[in-house]
Order: structure tokens, then sequence, then C-alpha cells
């Protein structure tokens, strides 16, 4: 007698699409003739859920040993997975400021969003032509404060006390004069 067997093998094709990051100065240059920035470093996290908010999974920190190229300021992610993933600026190129938020970036049914975090516009990021998707992430200088307490201080501080000086002595010598008067 003869057995027959059937098996289904059913294969889910999971969405993983390859996204960079392009690092420029926020500001600089002209969008045709961006600004790049290199010596950024950044985290990249897994989510998890909390009530009904995402947030970021400390423990899910994946590996992100990028170089952040100075010629065109990209450096790749790698494949993401569906989910939701939090990308942490840890280190800002030199003279500009640390971003203050997360990036969110969600990868879902062939789609990858960015949303409203600092540095990153909200939007749905569109692939390029060999299917790579760029975010553009931009930092800034921030406001440079006026210098303080600097050696131009000291002139006007001598200048005081000897201006206080010569009116404490002019003073003192009126106050005597006046007293051998009434002597």
């Amino acid at each position: 007698s003869t057995t027959t067997y059937s098996y289904t093998l059913t294969v889910k094709d999971t969405y993983a699409p390859k996204i960079k990051i392009q690092k420029v100065a926020s500001g600089g240059g002209t969008d045709e003739n961006p600004e790049y920035l290199s010596g950024a470093e950044f985290d990249l996290f897994a989510s998890k859920q909390e009530g009904t908010e995402t947030v970021i999974d400390e423990s899910k920190k994946l590996n992100t040993d990028a170089y952040v190229s100075k010629d065109n300021g990209l450096f790749s992610l790698g494949n993401l997975r569906e989910g939701v993933y939090f990308l942490k600026e840890t280190k800002a190129p030199d003279g500009y400021k640390l971003l203050t938020d997360p990036i969110r970036i969600t990868v879902t049914n062939n789609k990858v969003t960015v949303n409203g975090t600092s540095g990153a516009n909200p939007e749905d990021v569109q692939p390029n032509n060999d299917g790579t998707y760029t975010i553009t992430v931009s930092n800034s200088t921030g406001q440079e404060l006026p210098h303080t307490g600097g050696s131009g201080t000291t002139l006007f501080t001598f200048s005081g006390l000897a201006i206080l000086a010569g009116c404490l002595m002019a003073g003192y010598s009126m106050r005597r004069n006046r007293e051998r008067r009434s002597d």
C-alpha cells in the first residue's frame, strides 16, 4: 500500500528595505548642493508598546557601527524589517548641536515614514532608483552667545577702582582741610 503525503509550505515575504541617513547642515548650502556633515554618531533602537504609546526599547539597541562619509554625509542603517525604530544621535558633528529628540522611523507595507522629530522632516520617504530609502537629517549650529568675562573687563575694573580711590582720597583731604579751618 502506498501512502501519499501532502505538505504546505507558507513563506512570508518580509519587507526589509535598505535605509540610509544623510547628514546635512541646517541652512548650509542649497537644496541642489547641501553642506554635508560627517562625525555624527547614532544608536538605533527597536520599539516597544507601553499602553497605547510606542517608545524606545533601550534593551534592543541595534548595531549601527556606521561611517558617515564626509563626501556625501551618508551612512547606512542596513535593511530594516517592518516595525518602528528610533534613531538617537549620541554625538553631533563638531560645531553642531546634538539633536534633542530621537528620529522615529516606521517601516510598513512597502513604505518608510519619518515622524515629527527634531532634525528630520515628518514625511513619507520615497525610494531612490536602486530601492534604497534616504532620510535627510540636519544639524544646526545654534545661537552663539557673546563672550563675557574676557580681558577687556580687567581695564574697566581697575579704572573704576582707581576713580573710587581718587574720590575717597579727595573726600578725606577735604575733611582734613575743614577740620584744620575750624581749629
